[in-house]
């Protein structure tokens, strides 16, 4: 539970933006993500984009649909962990592309790119959740409708009898090769 001010207005955010345990703390420690929090034009009006993207996140994230009503609520006591870590990841991911905040999905429509003679084509878009993929992979133990068991679970299959559809091949009565 954290709050950050920007021009003199109060914001609750998962976490805080500076101290022990911050988004400064999280970004300073990563080797890809110091670059960004550090940046010239992230660090400018005593931090107030650092703030912003801190708030951004906060909003997207208290916005799902949590298994646990309180852990939507940013102001809650002894939030996860993991939660905060998803929102630092998030407001960091939104300091490096702030488009990040408005878009629903992360959905990569590129569907060619050529370099120096080098050609790679998909054949299609490929589909991409509205969160960056570490930010969901840290809330998905959390929220509704997801498990943390990992992959598979909660699958359905249908149609599955238990028999191989190879166990009739010889039913035309050819025994072998010659």
């Amino acid at each position: 539970m954290g709050t950050v001010t920007i021009s003199a207005v109060d914001y609750s955010v998962y976490g805080t933006h500076t101290g022990a345990d911050s988004l400064e703390e999280y970004a300073l420690g990563d080797l890809a993500r110091e670059p960004i929090y550090n940046s010239s034009e992230n660090t400018a009006s005593s931090g107030k984009r650092q703030k912003q993207a801190l708030v951004s996140a906060t909003r997207v994230i208290s916005g799902l649909d949590f298994a646990d009503e309180t852990h939507a609520d940013p102001t809650t006591a002894g939030l996860p962990q993991a939660i905060i870590d998803a929102a630092y990841e998030l407001a960091l991911a939104g300091l490096a592309d702030s488009s990040i905040f408005t878009t629903t999905t992360t959905e990569d429509k590129i569907k060619r790119v050529d370099a120096k003679g080098v050609n790679v084509e998909w054949f299609g878009p490929r589909d991409g959740g509205r969160l960056p993929g570490r930010v969901a992979e840290l809330l998905a133990p959390y929220l509704a409708g997801t498990s943390s068991s990992g992959v598979g679970a909660g699958s359905y299959a249908a149609g599955v009898d238990g028999e191989s559809a190879f166990d009739a091949c010889d039913e035309f009565g050819i025994n072998g090769g010659g």
